[in-house]
């Protein structure tokens, strides 16, 4: 129950209750040795990490879990939950040579998931969907994900439909259906307090939550997006850089922004390049408008 609280906090950005939970579910499960318990426990802590984006610290909780999986049998839809959290790692650690493996061993069983979807074998599709996306094979994810999304509605199960639907807009070439796909997803699961889900592609779904700002806790996601994306950026430029960002931001000169700083205005000049191409800008006008948008002036 601990471990089952704990993921629900984590879907909530809720991240202080559900550490302590976390670590009471990881302690008592110690006592009684239950591998489903234990192995879910630490899969939990995995989510927690990777819900951060400390991709490092998941990997070594996974690492944990296998030490669960290793001792014995454990529920089909539990294992198939870790594949999924390997896969989820796997994708953003760029090992892709991973993701296929697990595809060329799981492609033969694939239709017949599809054909006798249940709540173990949608979690499988759900892998999948997400390496034909990353490899860019639209056709297969668009093709189970359909199949997916179809089961979830008909049985209503709102966590598995609301995250295929955010999978069908990040892969949708239209922009219409695209958005469609996500607005349906926002109203089926902000109301519940789903966070996370939109989240985890918060960078890529920008352009469409943005428009969907009408919608009742979408400013609260993009907030947590824009603010994920300004400490991204404060951790990559230096303190000169951000001050010299600033001094731009009040219209001053090399010269005076040299002076104000003790440096030459030739200095501050080669500091403004590193400045744009690290934005992705190409003049200093551009750098001071999303410099401004990131809130870093």
């Amino acid at each position: 129950m601990e471990s089952f609280l704990a993921n629900l906090l984590i879907e909530k950005h809720q991240f202080i209750e559900a550490e302590s939970l976390i670590e009471q579910a990881i302690r008592h499960n110690q006592e009684w040795e239950n591998l489903n318990h234990g192995a879910y426990a630490w899969l939990i802590k995995a989510k927690y990490f990777y819900a951060l984006r400390d991709y490092q610290k998941a990997d070594q909780a996974m690492q944990e879990v296998q030490t669960w999986v290793n001792k014995g049998p454990i529920v089909s839809t539990l294992r198939n939950s870790i594949n999924l959290m390997w896969i989820n790692l796997w994708l953003v650690s760029g090992e892709k040579e991973k993701t296929r493996q697990w595809l060329r061993n799981e492609i033969e069983s694939l239709d017949q998931y599809q054909k006798n979807i249940n709540e173990s074998s949608e979690v499988q599709l759900l892998s999948a969907i997400k390496i034909f996306i990353a490899e860019g094979n639209l056709m297969d994810a668009n093709h189970f994900a359909f199949s997916v999304e179809k089961n979830a509605r008909k049985r209503n199960r709102h966590a598995i439909l609301i995250q295929v639907l955010v999978l069908i807009a990040l892969m949708e070439t239209d922009k219409k259906k695209a958005q469609e796909a996500l607005i349906d997803a926002l109203l089926l699961g902000l109301p519940a307090g789903f966070r996370q889900v939109y989240l985890e592609y918060g960078k890529e779904l920008l352009s469409l939550l943005e428009e969907c700002q009408k919608i009742k806790g979408v400013n609260e996601i993009l907030s947590i997006i824009y603010q994920e994306r300004t400490n991204h950026l404060n951790n990559i430029l230096t303190e000169r850089e951000i001050q010299i960002l600033g001094w731009m931001a009040t219209g001053m000169s090399n010269i005076d922004i040299g002076e104000k700083l003790f440096i030459s205005a030739g200095t501050v000049k080669a500091h403004s390049a590193s400045i744009y191409r690290k934005l992705q800008v190409s003049n200093r006008t551009e750098a001071i408008a999303k410099a401004k948008d990131l809130g870093l002036v």
